[in-house]
C-alpha cells in the first residue's frame, strides 16, 4: 500500500480535514466540473426517482422500520447534498483557488458518503445473508427489493471510483455510529410494544442475547470492517489515477516535483510523492 501508518494514523484524521475543496467538486478522471455536475445529478435523479416510486409502491405501515429504508433514504441525502456541492463548485466558485479548503457543507458531503457507502454495502450483507436466503427469488427480483438491497451497494461501488476525496482509515466509527442509533431505535419500539421482531433473526421479546448479538455483529462490527475494505477500494481508485491521469499531468509539465498526496490524499503523505527518475528522463512514483 503507498501510503504509511505515520500518515494515517494521525489524530487530526479522526476528524475531516487536510482535503481541500477542490476534491468534492470534480471527479477523479477530470477536473471539468461540469462533467462532476452531470454525474452528481445523474445520481442523485435517479435514487430520488426509486426512493419516490419505493414509497409509492409500499403500503406496508411498518416501511420506517426496516434499515434498508433508512439507508435509501440517508444514501439519496448523500447524493442530495454532493449534487449541491457540485453546483457549488461549477457555477459559484469556478474561479476558486484549486488549494482553497473545505467548509462545512463539504464535511457534511464526506461525512454522509463515509456513512451511506458503508451503510449500503452492509444492508446488501446482512439481506442476502439473513433474509434473502429463507425468501422466492421471485419475491428478492422484485425491482424495489432488488434496488433496496442489490442497486444500492453497485452505486456506491461506481461512486469510489468517481469520487476525489480520500478515505481516511480513523473515519471507520461514523458507520457503526450509526448502527448504534438504529439498535437503540430497534429498543425503543420494542419497550413502547410497537414491533420487537422487525426481522425474523432478531427477535428481542424471545431472543434477546441472540437478537445483541447479531445487531452488535451486523450493525457494529461488520462496518467496520467494510470501512476497511472501502480503504482497500480508495487506495485501488488511487493507483489506478497515478497510473493514468495523474501520470499524464505530470508528464505534460515537464517532470515537476508534483505530489500526488496533494491531489489526492492530503498534502504530507510522503507515501505518494512523484520524483524524477536519476538515470532517465521518465517519472517515477514511490511506492
Amino acid at each position: 500500500m503507498a501510503t504509511s501508518c505515520r500518515f494515517e494514523f494521525q489524530c487530526k484524521h479522526f476528524w475531516y480535514n487536510d482535503c481541500e475543496a477542490e476534491k468534492f467538486q470534480r471527479i477523479q478522471w477530470t477536473k471539468n466540473r461540469w462533467v462532476h455536475l452531470a454525474y452528481r445529478g445523474f445520481m442523485f435523479a435517479f435514487t430520488l426517482g426509486w426512493l419516490i416510486g419505493a414509497y409509492v409502491v409500499n403500503k406496508d405501515p411498518t416501511v420506517y422500520q426496516f434499515i434498508s429504508n433508512w439507508t435509501e433514504v440517508v444514501m439519496n441525502l448523500y447524493f442530495l447534498v454532493a449534487f449541491l456541492v457540485s453546483i457549488y463548485g461549477a457555477v459559484k466558485r469556478h474561479d476558486a483557488p484549486s488549494t482553497e479548503q473545505i467548509r462545512w457543507f463539504h464535511i457534511v458531503n464526506w461525512w454522509l458518503f463515509n456513512v451511506a457507502c458503508t451503510a449500503a454495502f452492509n444492508v446488501t450483507i446482512f439481506y442476502w445473508a439473513l433474509i434473502g436466503s429463507r425468501r422466492t427469488l421471485e419475491r428478492n427480483l422484485q425491482p424495489v427489493t432488488f434496488h433496496l438491497h442489490v442497486t444500492n451497494s453497485i452505486l456506491f461501488l461506481i461512486d469510489i471510483f468517481m469520487v476525489a476525496f480520500p478515505v481516511r482509515l480513523l473515519h471507520f466509527f461514523y458507520a457503526p455510529l450509526y448502527g448504534v442509533v438504529y439498535i437503540l431505535f430497534m429498543l425503543i419500539i420494542h419497550w413502547t410494544g410497537v414491533n420487537s421482531a422487525i426481522y425474523a433473526a432478531v427477535n428481542w421479546a424471545t431472543q434477546p442475547a441472540i437478537s445483541s448479538g447479531y445487531s452488535i455483529a451486523a450493525i457494529i462490527v461488520l462496518p467496520i470492517v467494510l470501512h476497511c475494505m472501502l480503504f482497500g477500494l480508495y487506495h485501488l481508485r488511487a493507483l489506478i489515477a497515478r497510473r493514468t491521469v495523474l501520470k499524464n499531468e505530470n508528464t505534460s509539465r515537464g517532470g515537476g516535483p508534483e505530489q500526488f498526496g496533494a491531489v489526492e490524499l492530503g498534502k504530507t503523505n510522503e507515501g505518494f510523492v512523484v520524483t524524477e527518475a536519476p538515470n532517465h528522463g521518465t517519472d517515477s512514483t514511490a511506492m
